[in-house]
């Protein structure tokens, strides 16, 4: 009942407070056997994000009023639909037992569908072009689920900028870095707002939001943010899913 939305944006050649881009856009099915679960639809959806729905707002669908902030279900979240990861570095340990350690929510296969199919995410960024020397930023990088993987391949010539909104999770990316040499050498993690992207224009020639983009704040305003950093032709690839909502809410969320 769901399927895997993948777009690749080419970034045009005109200056960064103008840039068009053409899209490229391929749909594709899960894989056998492996279809998104009931938990992955409600709680890992986006890095395993809790309660996936509102955040969207009432159908599911997040949308914004030109550069205002993204619709969500107020009542759901009174805090905002961020609010449970937008933690200090002090919760770094508490947001690793949850989310990270290989069996948390945003890493652990059975429960999130990327995490399952991390490989061929990053086997698509190489069919892309992303080599040695390549610069990449992994928006809403999480617990640095693409982080290792990323990083070989980019090598210290290169450089895979981790950005994240939250303090905690930062605090969680600079600890892995510091405990692998290849990390520290091929990336960098970047503290950002939610409505900005805190590096300078063309930047970089890869932009990744997977499994992310729902849960932008203003996403408007993100997707400017990245088409700056962008260098002239780079990619911005986009990964998210379609919602089915009448076959998620008729399956047990147990």
């Amino acid at each position: 009942g769901l399927a895997v939305v993948i777009a690749v944006i080419f970034a045009s050649s005109a200056t960064a407070s103008g840039k068009g881009g053409s899209t490229c856009t391929a749909k594709t099915r899960p894989s056998e056997g492996s279809k998104m679960s009931s938990r992955d639809s409600h709680e890992n959806h986006g890095h395993g994000h809790d309660h996936h729905h509102g955040h969207h707002g009432h159908h599911g669908h997040g949308h914004s009023h030109g550069d205002g902030p993204a619709s969500f279900n107020a009542e759901e979240f009174p805090h905002g639909p961020n609010a449970p990861f937008l933690r200090g570095a002090e919760a770094a340990d508490e947001l690793e037992a949850m989310f990270g350690g290989g069996t948390g929510r945003f890493e652990n296969p059975e429960l999130r569908d990327i995490a399952a199919h991390r490989g061929q995410v990053v086997e698509e960024l190489q069919r892309q072009g992303l080599g040695p020397g390549s610069h990449l930023l992994d928006l809403g990088a999480g617990t640095g689920l693409f982080l290792e993987p990323l990083a070989k391949i980019v090598g210290s010539t290169g450089q895979v900028f981790a950005a994240e909104i939250s303090e905690g999770f930062c605090a969680l990316l600079e600890r892995r870095r510091a405990a692998d040499e290849t990390l520290a050498a091929a990336s960098q993690v970047v503290h950002i707002p939610e409505d900005a992207i805190t590096l300078p224009d063309d930047s970089v020639e890869f932009v990744l939001i997977c499994d992310v983009y729902h849960h932008l704040t203003f996403p408007t305003k993100t997707l400017k943010e990245c088409l700056r950093v962008l260098k002239p032709k780079g990619k911005l690839i986009l990964i998210d899913f379609h919602r089915d909502d009448a076959c998620i809410h008729t399956t047990s969320r147990s």
